[in-house]
């Protein structure tokens, strides 16, 4: 990731197009935890699926702050390595 990359991805996550996003991924998560909860399951693949797509989607919602996090940790180990 470059500066205009970062700078991008920080536009990005405060747009309201981001958070209508985010929005809708976190009510899809709650559903799917709903199902988790109260559906009676004939098989664990089931579960599984219903799973996978609940870290899927905690995947898409982290994305962002996760490649910030990374860009500034590395940003800052090579400002340390330049003192």
């Amino acid at each position: 990731m470059n500066e205009q990359q970062y700078q991008d991805l920080q536009d990005l996550i405060r747009t309201p197009g981001w958070r209508m996003v985010a929005e809708h991924i976190e009510k899809q998560i709650a559903g799917l935890l709903i199902d988790l909860e109260r559906k009676e399951f004939e098989n664990l693949s089931e579960v599984a699926l219903i799973q996978g797509k609940i870290r899927a989607f905690r995947a898409v919602l982290g994305y962002p702050g996760t490649r910030l996090e990374s860009f500034e940790k590395k940003l800052n180990t090579l400002k340390e390595a330049n003192k």
